[in-house]
């Protein structure tokens, strides 16, 4: 008889497969969070693809109980250089950078050592959100028809406006 090691095997999570940064997950713009992600393979970690729709600061944030399995954080440019990194042997993983109005940045989240990560949430705070810019009645976003609910917006500069323009059905 032949005892098997014990071991726990993970699951990829939803936005799988983004194992490089030629795959990493398009999240377009805006404040998001994405929860119960996981590091599921050593050698591998996760990349996100975020695009800046207007100049501002950037916090991203890597929220996991390191006792499950610790992961560090980095950003990359569209030149592939590092803009911002967190690793710490620690809960947690968050950076704050400068971005650019229309630059993507790739976000790479990895495992250090054992065991894995089976359950992390991606939060990033960005400048602005979807629809900017769209502070002027002439740079209005067009929302288009019918019934909507829109979340995750904001007012993010004191005395600014966002102006919409939707059509009637």
């Amino acid at each position: 008889m032949e005892q098997l090691e014990n071991r726990l095997l993970l699951a990829a999570d939803a936005l799988e497969p983004n194992d490089t940064m030629a795959e990493a997950v398009d999240l377009g713009a805006g404040d998001q969070t994405h929860q119960q992600l996981s590091v599921h393979q050593l050698d591998n970690g996760d990349w996100y693809q975020w695009t800046a729709t207007t100049g501002g600061q950037l916090t991203v944030e890597v929220l996991f109980d390191d006792v499950l399995g610790n992961v560090d954080l980095e950003v990359y440019d569209s030149d592939e250089l590092v803009v911002a990194e967190s690793k710490t042997t620690t809960n947690d993983e968050n950076v704050s950078f400068p971005v650019v109005a229309g630059d993507s940045y790739w976000i790479h989240v990895f495992p250090v050592g054992q065991p894995l990560q089976p359950d992390y949430t991606l939060v990033l705070d960005g400048p602005g959100d979807r629809f900017e810019p769209n502070d002027e009645f002439e740079t209005a976003a067009d929302l288009g028809t019918g019934d909507q609910t829109h979340e995750h917006l904001s007012i993010h500069e004191p005395e600014n406006v966002d102006w919409y323009s939707w059509t009637a059905s």
